[in-house]
């Protein structure tokens, strides 16, 4: 494997190739890692076909793979040949530890290295919405049906700032390891992505205006991906992300649906 640095990247070819991997996400497209990571460089094999992605940064003169907040995973496109424990290996000696997350873990150590399983929820939106709505938990049903019958609407704005206010405000506490500097840098994401015509930023909001709830996400490779959101402590009274995703729901499974 070779190791190619950030500068030497073309980023339609790198993105272009990205899009042809089934079932890959947007984390590791190059405009995301530039707006979050502070670094980052790729492994490849000389017939391209085997991918790994290593985001890093430096710490008092030495290298880190890290996986940067607000991104979930990285790409990590190997064949039967070749394991992410065969590439890690491989890393130059500036590298001293390796910190992040990957659906493949072949070959990883277990005695040398502290591995952590992380979920997260993926709904099939090419189903009818009632077919879906059919699989949501009672309590859902109930506040999204009072949420319905309110005054709240669902709109589409490039203000990105109520996600991070609110996100900030309701989870900020618990996750003091986010730091202003990745607050700016999320902030810097969605704009970029919204340039880009990935990102959706969704509001929840009343006819004055006032916004409840707020949400981000990403409409790329047959998939709609949920960055970050939440909702001000009124619009959790009255249930506005409930409203915000079962919108969203309706909206896009309708659509594939047709």
């Amino acid at each position: 494997m070779e190791f190619i640095s950030r500068n030497k990247i073309n980023d339609k070819e790198w993105d272009d190739l990205l899009e042809k991997i089934p079932g890959n996400n947007v984390y590791s497209l190059s405009w995301y890692m530039d707006a979050l990571a502070e670094n980052w460089m790729i492994a490849r094999d000389t017939k391209g076909k085997n991918l790994m992605l290593f985001p890093y940064k430096s710490k008092a003169g030495v290298k880190l793979i890290h996986q940067p907040f607000f991104s979930r995973e990285i790409v990590c496109f190997l064949d039967e040949k070749h394991t992410p424990a065969s590439v890690i290996a491989q890393l130059p000696s500036s590298f001293r530890q390796v910190e992040f997350s990957l659906r493949d873990i072949r070959g990883i150590d277990t005695k040398k290295f502290k591995v952590e399983k992380w979920e997260h929820q993926i709904l099939d939106l090419n189903r009818n919405y009632k077919t879906i709505a059919k699989g949501f938990q009672e309590n859902a049903r109930r506040i999204i049906k009072k949420a319905t019958v309110s005054e709240m609407v669902l709109k589409e704005s490039e203000n990105v700032k109520p996600v991070v206010e609110f996100f900030r405000k309701s989870k900020g506490e618990q996750l003091k390891a986010i730091k202003e500097q990745d607050y700016d840098k999320l902030i810097v994401l969605m704009k970029t992505a919204i340039k880009n015509k990935i990102g959706k930023c969704y509001q929840v909001v009343l006819p004055d205006g006032e916004v409840l709830a707020s949400g981000f996400f990403f409409d790329w490779n047959n998939r709609i991906t949920y960055l970050k959101g939440s909702a001000s402590e009124k619009g959790k009274k009255i249930g506005g992300m409930y409203f915000l995703m079962d919108q969203l729901i309706h909206k896009y499974a309708e659509a594939r649906s047709e």
